[in-house]
């Protein structure tokens, strides 16, 4: 069967003059593939309106309120320490609380954790290693996988219930992890919130073998078989969950149709964990070797993400800047093998539809973070949740003069942690006072020890409107294609 075309596969057919109503960027995930029906009609019904086919849909992802992950153990610190120590390389982790449960007191096991304790807490919103009591509840000689499901059970009620998370990321002890293991559910965890036809997130693809497959590893799917592997739950499934839990073989549990009820799993094309382990609960080397050794991963991060914006993709593939320049009121037009492409900042161009303007979230403010505090920490604290979207409606000096005296003025600098003002009393950089805006795409998560950002923080219960926003205002029109008509189209979304 014939590869679906990219959502940029039709931009440019023939002479067709193609308006994409971009966010200063290019975006390379398919959302309308993930959402619910009556979403994806939404979308359908604004294209026609709009005179064209085809609407893919983009979510700009709002922030996770309260997120966790959780690593189960039990006896093996090889592994463990290979997989902690992957994990203490992902830059999300600061978002995220650390809860390594470790099943009995292996005293190897306990070592491994001791030994990257004081790393883990300092990359980490915060870090727990718990031991459970290991006690069988199906006798002495109940086997490997029913021990896992009676772990799991313990560790979930204590993260949930006593923890007060509101989603966690699932991992166990013999997983490395692809550089954007976390930006997966960072970017798509809000999906459970907004669409009950979904229950979780995962990162692994059970078919993502790599032999005579050319996965896309930007693009993500829907599942009915639940994966496992590296996934998230939100705090409301646990509520449903948690009660029946079984005391066994937790994963075909799973997948049974009195507890999937329908739901489905989003999960990448390319996986973005690699398991390691070749004797488990439920494996042995020679199972290994014939599956989970020949399954692809992602090694590197792709230059798009899920659901992120990217303008610097499209940019490397027409020969243009990296980000917008020579635009007209933020419109800028690009002649491209035969065609015109245009890229209207669907936030500052004031020449679209005042229906594909996007506009400040409701409810947003501005809120001034104290030195070195990340927009994620100082959103959280104040019981908000920090939306990326939206950080771009700040990144003016009009803004940041509104929130800070900015006694040297406002220039441009790059960074991960604009808009900013540098602290006045900043001993180790060079301008203290000034205020910076910047080119590139505003993060939730960065931080610096002598800046304070300027923050766009949303109540926790605008994840809807989020979504229902987004199916109003389409990041992509497809125009209809008459028959007989090629041109740059497959030229740029093979190049």
């Amino acid at each position: 069967m014939a590869r679906r075309d990219p959502p940029y596969a039709s931009l440019l057919t023939g002479t067709l003059c193609l308006l994409i109503f971009v966010e200063l960027v290019w975006v390379q995930l398919r959302f309308a593939s993930v959402l619910p029906g009556n979403q994806r009609d939404a979308v359908n019904s604004v294209a026609r309106d709009v005179g064209v086919s085809h609407a893919p849909l983009h979510q700009d992802p709002p922030s996770l309120l309260n997120p966790a992950i959780i690593v189960f153990c039990y006896d093996r610190p090889g592994y463990l320490n290979q997989t902690l120590t992957s994990l203490a390389a992902l830059p999300e982790l600061a978002d995220f609380t650390l809860y390594i449960s470790q099943d009995g007191n292996h005293t190897g096991v306990q070592g491994v954790i001791e030994t990257h304790r004081a790393a883990l807490a300092a990359l980490t919103a915060g870090f727990e290693s718990w031991q459970r009591p290991r006690v069988p509840q199906l006798g002495p000689r109940q086997p490997g996988h029913a021990w896992l499901a009676q772990h799991y059970k313990w560790g979930l009620d204590r993260l949930f219930l006593k923890g007060g998370h509101s989603h966690a990321v699932i991992v166990e002890d013999d997983m490395l992890f692809s550089p954007d293991f976390l930006t997966l559910f960072m970017e798509t965890g809000w999906l459970l919130d907004a669409d009950p036809t979904l229950w979780c997130i995962s990162s692994w693809n059970d078919n993502g073998f790599s032999k005579d497959h050319h996965w896309d590893p930007t693009r993500l799917f829907r599942t009915s078989y639940f994966p496992g592997l590296g996934w998230m739950l939100s705090s409301r499934l646990w509520e449903e969950l948690g009660p029946a839990w079984p005391q066994q073989h937790w994963d075909h549990w799973m997948r049974m149709e009195g507890v999937a009820r329908g739901r489905d799993c989003v999960v990448p094309e390319v996986n973005r964990n690699r398991n390691i382990g070749e004797v488990g609960a439920n494996m042995d080397r020679a199972a290994f070797r014939k599956s989970l050794q020949t399954m692809d991963w992602a090694r590197e991060a792709p230059a798009a993400g899920f659901g992120d914006e990217d303008y610097a993709r499209l940019a490397r593939r027409t020969g243009v800047w990296a980000f917008p320049r020579g635009h007209y009121r933020f419109l800028t037009s690009v002649p491209w093998r035969g065609g015109r492409l245009l890229l209207a900042d669907a936030r500052r161009c004031d020449l679209l539809p005042g229906a594909l303007r996007t506009l400040p979230t409701p409810g947003m403010r501005g809120v001034a973070a104290e030195p070195g505090v990340s927009c994620s920490a100082a959103c959280r604290a104040r019981g908000a949740v920090c939306s990326k979207a939206d950080l771009h409606f700040l990144n003016t000096c009009a803004a940041l003069m509104r929130a800070f005296p900015c006694p040297q003025g406002c220039s441009l600098e790059w960074g991960q942690d604009l808009p900013n003002m540098v602290a006045e009393g900043a001993r180790n950089h060079s301008s203290p006072g000034t205020c910076y805006v910047t080119q590139q795409m505003p993060q939730c998560r960065g931080q610096a020890p002598e800046t304070r950002r300027l923050c766009a923080c949303v109540p926790p219960g605008t994840v809807a409107d989020e979504a229902a926003a987004a199916v109003r205002r389409p990041r992509f029109l497809r125009p209809r294609v008459r028959a007989g008509e090629t041109g740059g189209a497959e030229a740029l979304a093979g190049a």
